[in-house]
């Protein structure tokens, strides 16, 4: 089953270590068996020709080919660094950029997909709707609107083919983990394969937008009569595994505390 999962995603796994190789984290490859996915013909390109990417650092090297990866390595890389316990302060510092510093998509590619889940066009929902993201990250982004009743709403939507991706590419990484682990091992990595494995869990989760609605209705029903904090109500009936409408608050970022 591994074998058959592993040719049908061949050239995605060509397609990573290109990127490793690209950003000089070659080691990775020549010390595992994903060397094995390498021509034997193509083997002397590992020595890299782009002499500029030597001017970076090694962790902004992984920080750019995780952000070159995709969603799912950006999602990894933004959940590894709030694990000051299993990676170094420098490469935290890298991650860290991830969190908050990924590219939009397209606002058509938005409105597809904000129609074909509610079966209807955007103009019978929305009053308005600010076509510039308010943010952007690896599985979504952040839209202002509002809706027809003059309810101010922010509106979460996800990525086409993210689902997809990665899908694929958790299978990918899991594998590669499985192949590497006596080399992360000898760097000091023990659980990889676990941490693989607890990640995929909570992708699956992050994905269904629906999950993340009713866990804001039941937070705001725990916590109503808390003065201290507060929880944006859902619009559940504008909502889908793929759309989430709540409403809009202002608020600041956990991690924006004086020091």
């Amino acid at each position: 089953m591994l074998f058959d999962q592993t040719f049908k995603n061949l050239g995605r796994i060509r397609e990573i270590i290109g990127v490793l190789v690209k950003y000089g984290l070659e080691d990775v490859v020549v010390n595992s068996t994903l060397r094995n996915f390498v021509p034997e013909g193509k083997r002397l390109t590992w020595l890299r020709k782009d002499k500029p990417v030597f001017q970076l650092t090694r962790w902004e090297r992984i920080r750019m080919a995780c952000e070159e990866l995709g969603p799912t390595f950006v999602k990894l890389a933004q959940v590894m660094s709030n694990r000051p316990d299993m990676l170094p302060a420098p490469l935290i510092e890298e991650l860290e950029k991830l969190q908050d510093n990924v590219g939009p998509f397209p606002f058509a590619e938005v409105k597809k997909t904000m129609e074909s889940e509610m079966g209807r066009p955007m103009d019978e929902i929305y009053e308005s709707f600010d076509e510039t993201p308010l943010a952007s990250a690896s599985i979504g982004q952040v839209h202002t609107a509002v809706l027809k009743n003059g309810q101010k709403v922010v509106v979460k939507v996800q990525r086409s083919e993210v689902r997809k991706q990665v899908s694929r590419d958790l299978s990918i990484l899991l594998d590669a983990v499985q192949r590497a682990d006596r080399y992360l091992r000898k760097q000091g990595i023990v659980n990889a394969i676990d941490f693989v494995r607890s990640f995929e869990r909570s992708m699956n989760k992050e994905l269904d937008y629906r999950t993340e609605a009713r866990n804001l209705q039941k937070f705001r029903s725990l916590y109503k009569g808390y003065s201290n904090f507060y929880i944006p109500k859902p619009f559940r009936q504008h909502s889908t595994d793929k759309v989430l409408v709540m409403e809009q608050v202002s608020g600041c970022k956990i991690s924006d505390i004086k020091t």
